[in-house]
Formats: C-alpha cells, structure tokens, sequence
C-alpha cells in the first residue's frame, strides 16, 4: 500500500506542477503577480476502491500546496475510461488495471 500511495503522490505532484505551467497567478483584483500562487482545481478521476484514500491524499497535498484542491470522481474503471474516451476533463486518472491506462495511453 505503501508504494501506492508514493506513486499516486508522485502522480499528484506532477499534475499540480503541469498545470501550474498553463495558468497565470493573479492578484485579488484579477491582476498578473508573481508572488501569488496560482489556485489550481484538478480532477481526478479514479476506481471507486479508490474513494477513501484519494481525499486523504488529496488532502495532505493540499495541505502543503497552497491553492491547491481537488475534484474528485469515483467510478469503475471501465466505466471512467469511456467517460474520458467521449472527452471528459481530467487531469489525473488512476484505474484499478493498468489496461485501461495502457488503452487510453494507446489511443493518445
């Protein structure tokens, strides 16, 4: 379980720190400023044995990642990979088989 939670934290970082890249951090009235951290919503799309563990961690990173919150999506896997193939937003997707990843990774 361990090692679960390393990569999905790892999974995490990445996706907060990707879409980090393509926002601009702004000031209360609207305004670009560089010492502001940009507020970030991902969503997450996971298998539903995921349901307790993911806020958890979702969470402890929020916790030290200011701005930072997470929108979450529980569903079988098959069921999350079909909702993503007709073009659903998500910034992260943690199926519970490697085959759906491998498929949706496939099909670009």
């Amino acid at each position: 379980m361990k090692g679960r939670v390393r990569v999905v934290t790892v999974t995490l970082t990445a996706a907060v720190a990707l879409a980090a890249c393509g926002s601009k951090a702004a000031s209360s009235n609207g305004s670009p400023s560089g010492s502001a951290a940009p507020a970030t919503t991902l969503t997450v799309l996971a298998a539903s044995s995921l349901s307790k563990v993911f806020p958890q961690i979702g969470d402890a990173f929020a916790a030290s990642n200011p701005g930072v919150t997470f929108k979450f999506e529980f569903a079988g896997t098959d069921a999350l990979t079909a909702q993503l193939e007709q073009g659903a937003p998500g910034d992260v997707f943690a199926g519970a088989s490697t085959k759906y990843g491998d498929q949706l990774s496939g099909e670009g």
